[in-house]
């Protein structure tokens, strides 16, 4: 997975300067090529979201601190992009959902 850093500045911009709207982070987030995970802090979740209202993206919070170990990040992953019930917790079964996300919207 990806981390696009320039969200996360985008959106530092818009709260700092308080001029940009939410096109950037729109555009950024709903572009046809890489990445297409993004981060962004908590402080500025909600900015992202109201950017995004409206627009065909998914958006799944995940809390790293919930993540220590490789069966907590699975467990974290499944209840939040809502993985099948037969995810085997795995690294194969992980690649495979989330390659396999029809289920989901956006």
């Amino acid at each position: 997975m990806l981390v696009d850093f320039s969200l996360r500045w985008s959106v530092q911009k818009f709260v700092e300067n308080r001029r940009m709207d939410g096109a950037y982070v729109v555009d950024s987030v709903t572009s046809e090529t890489a990445p297409w995970v993004h981060a962004a802090t908590l402080e500025h979740a909600q900015f992202v979201r109201q950017a995004l209202r409206g627009a065909d993206v998914l958006v799944v919070d995940l809390n790293g601190s919930k993540m220590p170990t490789l069966d907590q990040l699975f467990a974290e992953y499944k209840q939040n992009f809502s993985f099948p019930d037969y995810f085997g917790g795995n690294w194969s079964a992980f690649d495979e959902c989330l390659k396999d996300v029809e289920w989901r919207p956006a």
